[in-house]
């Protein structure tokens, strides 16, 4: 009998713009005495960017002083950058960590470039430093990135928690001429968040230049709200600046992520929450700082969130956020919306949304042209088929009101996992059903579906045991040192309780337990007629089994006392006094 290590297994295949890929995928974790090595590999998988990646792996050491890792690794908070590589990080001391991660593109077509990160974090008197280099060479596209940066935090438990930033670098350009090649950028910011009795406070702060290097190049950012709690509800201020000078995240309050970048905004929020229900309401001025033409300036807008369950599980999930402008700078009055809402009971349910965004001619005074509105429905239900298979069908229908356009899908998810929990069958879909006009987004246009089949495997350690022998010894420790010395007497006929296992000791005073998997095991005396007036050492003895082992169970005779205790009042005192819970210390001064 050897130790085991689990290996997953599956086996699947996706359908992608019409074509049908098969993939294999393995998994292995192998535990160590300190830490674990673990291993993926997968033929071919769906890349970030909608891209069939083949021959992905990732090999990765998890110790609890040094981590270390190959394969495919990936950056997005200062660089965009994926591909093949390796990571290591040294822990010397639980305040210090040294680390290193390089990444080298794997198409071209996508990710260009390549990314190299030295990392320092140490930490002193309550205070948290890091420091990090980046290098991030793009010889295709003939531009090259440096960029340090610094911070610094501060917490304390849950009241107040400091973050500040300090960061310069610059971009060498190569190929084409850019302005503020070889400038240097900074960006500099910070993050607070405190609490004071029914007051809170929430801040941060982040401004790049526009030769800063990487993704953040020319952001700013300003978020504050100040709240005050009482009971259930609260109240508060708030005021929101947002602008991103990169391409790659447009002005978002024309199209339909619920403006999210490129906008400003200040208000009053309101909010209650209940068991039941909770609400959020807020109202006040927004305005777009995006660089797209054909915008209102500002609007007045209002904002809400409800949520409201019942006792009969009928869920309700309602959100909005909706401007109004009626200015000198629009030749008539506009409406703009961002509308979802959530109803489901039990195991039925329907989500849908509605946006509408005015469409403008840009002069000195803005001309309307038109709404684009888009409309979306969609409901589920959610069943478990045959008591085991976990089931969501959905069917959505999404109408563009200013060209006519209808699109509708078809979607479902299958899950499937046995009793034993080594067995998993996965299928998920969505499926386009028909469309007036052809549908400009890709992934849209064509079906998407995936069938994955995985089994969890045991498989041995060749040269490692897995399976022990626990022998349990019960003797009479007459000189009280919990070792078993010569005279001391083996005790026979005592029950023994060994996790939900019981045994009975022999005439040496001894019981086997063969073939135990590795483990903790408790050990508990049990009572028994022989066992009266013997006291173990420990109630419950706790037994780590990795290898063979022989333990020794200390018993010592218990000595029964009798006696009475009588408390008389004192009759010429004034003061009050009960005879009630009294605590009594006896002490054996043998």
């Amino acid at each position: 009998a050897f130790k085991q290590f689990p290996l997953t297994v599956e086996e699947g295949v996706f359908l992608v713009e019409k074509k049908v890929y098969h993939f294999t995928e393995a998994r292995m974790l192998f535990a160590l005495k300190e830490g674990n090595l673990s291993f993926l590999y997968r033929t071919r998988t769906f890349g970030q960017l909608k891209t069939i990646e083949r021959n992905t792996f990732l090999i990765e050491l998890e110790k609890s002083k040094v981590s270390v890792g190959f394969g495919q690794l990936s950056e997005a908070i200062h660089f965009f950058a994926y591909g093949n590589g390796g990571r290591i990080s040294f822990r010397p001391t639980p305040k210090v960590e040294m680390g290193f991660r390089g990444i080298i593109h794997r198409e071209a077509q996508v990710y260009t470039n390549n990314n190299f990160q030295f990392t320092i974090r140490h930490q002193h008197r309550g205070l948290t430093y890091m420091h990090q280099f980046h290098l991030n060479p793009d010889r295709i596209k003939g531009v090259n990135g440096y960029l340090l940066f610094n911070e610094l935090a501060w917490q304390k438990k849950e009241v107040a928690n400091l973050r500040f930033f300090l960061g310069a670098g610059w971009e060498d350009f190569k190929k084409i001429r850019v302005f503020h090649s070889g400038d240097l950028g900074l960006g500099i910011g910070g993050l607070v968040n405190s609490r004071f009795k029914k007051w809170e406070f929430n801040g941060e702060i982040r401004v790049y230049q526009k030769s800063y290097p990487g993704l953040n190049k020319g952001f700013r950012l300003h978020q504050y709200e100040l709240r005050r709690s009482k009971l259930n509800r609260s109240m508060g201020v708030f005021y929101l600046y947002n602008h991103n000078a990169s391409p790659l995240l447009l002005d978002t309050i024309y199209i339909s992520d619920a403006f999210t970048f490129n906008i400003e905004k200040a208000g009053v929020r309101l909010g209650s929450n209940r068991s039941v229900n909770s609400r959020t309401f807020s109202a006040g001025w927004l305005r777009q700082t995006g660089q797209t033409v054909s915008q209102v300036p500002s609007y007045l807008f209002g904002e809400g969130f409800y949520s409201w369950r019942t006792k009969s599980k009928f869920n309700i999930q309602f959100s909005t956020i909706s401007g109004y402008a009626a200015n000198k700078t629009v030749d008539r009055k506009v409406w703009l919306t961002n509308t979802s809402f959530d109803l489901r009971k039990e195991k039925f349910g329907i989500r849908g949304f509605y946006v509408q965004v005015p469409l403008l001619r840009d002069s000195l005074t803005k001309i309307f042209i038109r709404y684009n509105q888009t409309l979306l429905l969609s409901p589920y239900v959610n069943l478990n088929l045959f008591n085991k298979i976990r089931t969501v069908i959905r069917y959505s229908f999404s109408k563009s009101l200013y060209d006519k356009r209808e699109i509708h899908g078809f979607g479902f998810s299958l899950y499937y996992r046995n009793g034993r929990g080594d067995w998993q069958v996965q299928c998920n879909g969505s499926i386009p059903i028909s469309a007036t006009k052809i549908n400009r987004i890709v992934a849209a246009s064509y079906p998407f579906v995936s069938l994955s089949i995985r089994k969890e495997l045991k498989l041995p350690y060749l040269f490692k045991r897995r399976y022990y022998n626990l022998k349990v010894n019960a003797f009479e420790d007459l000189n009280g040192n919990n070792m078993l010395d010569l005279g001391e007497n083996r005790i026979p006929q005592l029950r023994y309780k060994v996790n939900q296992s019981r045994f009975l000791t022999d005439y040496n005073g001894s019981f086997q337990l063969q073939n135990a998997d590795t483990g903790n095991y408790s050990i508990a005396l049990e009572p028994s007629p022989l066992a009266t007036g013997l006291v173990p050492s420990t109630i419950t003895q706790v037994i780590h089994l990795d290898h063979s082992k022989e333990v020794f169970l200390p018993l010592r005779k218990g000595h029964a006392i009798s006696g009475k205790v009588t408390i008389e009042l004192d009759p010429y005192s004034t003061r009050k006094f009960t005879p009630d819970n009294i605590l009594i210390n006896i002490l054996d001064t043998e």
